[in-house]
């Protein structure tokens, strides 16, 4: 039997692709790992993200000259991300999913190794900030919609002495 379509010769081998396609569908719906917690449609999604980095310089001044600069090293990496939650999308799942992140960044306050969907590992950062604003509600004030600001701060390559 000739495979013309690229699908193999039989219908185990069929169906074992299958699985395989199915399981990379749900990896590749994953935006950014940030240690357990992950970022997706199916949790909660970022809609903006934002890296900021600074290279430090400090001045010395001269006499009668202009001043004198000198390179003395990176400030530390930080990651903004910026997103919104809707209690009436997929039953509000991603308003417990940014109940869940906060959890877990107050349970453990340690560095987490971030991970975005294509592989890329960015290394480890730690939860600086968080805020979240609500600016709708359900009946009996449970909330409708809520906007949130996540910012990471690069930690290192690795866990020093952590």
């Amino acid at each position: 039997m000739v495979d013309l379509l690229g699908w193999g010769v039989n219908r185990l081998e069929r169906e074992a692709w299958d699985a395989v396609g199915s399981l990379t569908d749900v990896a590749s719906r994953v935006m950014l790992s940030f240690g357990e917690f992950e970022f997706s449609i199916d949790t909660a999604a970022y809609n903006a993200m934002k890296r900021t980095m600074e290279w430090r310089w400090d001045e010395q001044q001269l006499i009668g000259k202009n001043d004198l600069l000198q390179y003395t090293g990176k400030g530390a990496r930080t990651i903004t991300l910026e997103g919104m939650a809707h209690a009436g999308f997929r039953d509000g799942v991603g308003m417990d999913a940014l109940d869940t992140l906060v959890q877990m960044v107050d349970d453990n306050p340690a560095p987490h190794l971030l991970v975005s969907s294509t592989g890329d590992v960015m290394g480890y950062f730690v939860a600086t900030a968080y805020s979240d604003n609500t600016t709708s509600f359900l009946p009996g004030g449970a909330p409708k919609n809520k906007t949130f600001t996540l910012e990471l701060k690069y930690y290192g390559e690795k866990l020093a002495d952590y």
